[in-house]
């Protein structure tokens, strides 16, 4: 079941809400317990088995590892670690290697990548003493199971729920922000994003059929920072509907999305993309490695790896993990190390000026000024992105290379053609309305009908339209799953 189907919005979102409030306090972290399970039934099917067995694993292991001490902690820890990642490995990666990708033998349980990151964080903010291990397996199977997370995240750190598990408390004026939230988490996807996929997957699907022809470099190009727009409508407007919901049910979650279109590097980007992934990775995978490997020693030289060595490999291992997350095969590998080739470069240069800095005077009270050179580092992230998020979308490297000609108009292609001309005359409004509200002009249109009198009015009658419009989208476009539900 997914937040655009008319199952939910008709029948499983108002069923929560009512049932919800309905229930005493002291069962609510219970009822909502059962209802993730019966959200998690009616999309996984027979898959709950495996997912409830994941629970119950988890939570009986961290039971035991907590009073441990010592390597018999480490040893508890690795061991819950590698039990999930194997799980994760047998459905995910098992299929790839034995050149059955999507074998019906080998289904692999939806969101399976989501939760499992959420269990080796429970494992890990316990054996790190960030939190003690919780002896309620409800509040434990919450945190595993939350419907509006389960599928496509945020990947909250249990450490960062705790306080609001333990303490569960709702608030009345959670409900309208949160509303507001999914109306208009709803509206980027069935609106925009949907609309937006019906030309990028036409784009990208008459490179991968050969069409070279018909695919001029305006219309290459356009496609791919129209996957870019479309990608961030559909998972951003996903994480409005999830964060919308968590806040409604009183567990507020933090932004996933931060305008990622701002951004002034590559680094900056992932701190504005997918903030839970990127935090979960850096808590987790690179903060420990990097530590660890510079107070090791190099085998050859016998020297200690030091910042930049240590940093290189922490680095290198953190974004081949990432890749290998997001899907099986040589192409996401490649997409991590594309990114990770960029990160390091950054890292690189932010290790020099902070080598080289020298103290400066005044300067820091000197306005900013927008020049077209201050734009030159946004200009740089997008073509970055774009091109990366291109081999993220083809369907082999080999479409990936033809679609980077089409672009350069290598396959003769030209410039323009008629066919290019027509599609982007289609889809012109729709992207040029991806890009505008792909800067942040929702919130200033709040803040300045915040000091209005009449602004709560024009709010309401702005949702009421919009809200219209999801339905209307709702019933007569073809359902269309999130483009992160496969992940």
């Amino acid at each position: 079941m997914n937040f655009n189907s008319t199952l939910f919005v008709f029948g499983f979102l108002p069923a929560t809400l009512i049932l919800n409030f309905l229930f005493q306090k002291n069962y609510r972290i219970q009822f909502l317990f059962v209802w993730s399970l019966i959200f998690y039934l009616a999309g996984g099917g027979r898959m709950i088995l495996i997912l409830l067995a994941d629970v119950v694993f988890n939570y009986l292991l961290v039971i035991r590892l907590d009073p441990l001490e010592g390597n018999r902690r480490k040893a508890a820890a690795a061991f819950g670690v590698l039990i999930n990642v194997l799980l994760l490995g047998y459905y995910k990666y098992l299929p790839v290697l034995l050149k059955e990708p999507g074998s019906a033998a080998i289904l692999a349980p939806i969101g399976l990548s989501y939760f499992t990151f959420r269990c080796i964080s429970y494992i890990l903010d316990v054996y790190y003493e960030k939190e003690p291990a919780n002896r309620s397996f409800t509040e434990v199977g919450l945190y595993i199971c939350f419907f509006p997370q389960i599928l496509m995240g945020p990947i909250t750190q249990y450490s960062d729920v705790t306080d609001h598990i333990h303490s569960y408390h709702l608030e009345w004026v959670s409900l309208f922000d949160g509303l507001k939230r999914i109306v208009l988490g709803l509206g980027m996807k069935v609106i925009v994003a949907d609309t937006l996929g019906n030309f990028v997957d036409g784009t990208f699907l008459l490179v991968a059929q050969g069409k070279y022809h018909k695919v001029s470099a305006a219309l290459a190009t356009a496609g791919a920072i129209g996957f870019v727009l479309q990608e961030y409508m559909d998972f951003a407007g996903y994480s409005h509907v999830a964060i919308g919901l968590s806040e409604i049910l009183g567990f507020p979650v933090k932004e996933n999305f931060l305008y990622p279109i701002l951004s002034k590097s590559v680094s900056d980007f992932w701190r504005r993309w997918h903030i839970s992934l990127g935090s979960w990775l850096k808590t987790y995978i690179y903060t420990p490695c990097a530590s660890c490997l510079m107070q090791t020693k190099n085998p050859i030289t016998h020297k200690k790896f030091g910042l930049v060595t240590g940093d290189f490999l922490a680095l290198f291992f953190t974004w081949a993990v990432c890749g290998i997350w997001h899907g099986a095969g040589l192409k996401y590998f490649l997409w991590g190390m594309y990114f990770f080739l960029f990160l390091w470069l950054e890292h690189l240069y932010e290790f020099r000026k902070r080598k080289h800095r020298k103290s400066r005077t005044g300067a820091s009270n000197q306005g900013r000024r927008y020049t077209i050179a201050s734009m030159l580092p946004n200009i740089y992230t997008i073509l970055v992105v774009v091109l990366g998020e291109t081999l993220f979308r083809a369907s082999s490297l080999r479409v990936f290379g033809n679609y980077c000609l089409c672009i350069l108009g290598l396959h003769g292609n030209g410039w323009i053609n008629t066919y290019g001309e027509y599609q982007l005359g289609q889809y012109a409004r729709i992207l040029l309305i991806a890009l505008i509200f792909s800067f942040p002009v929702v919130p200033w249109i709040e803040r300045k009908l915040s000091v209005k009198w009449y602004g709560r009015l024009v709010e309401l009658i702005c949702l009421s339209v919009l809200l219209v419009l999801d339905l209307a989208f709702l019933f007569t476009n073809t359902y269309t799953a999130y483009i992160y539900y496969q992940y």
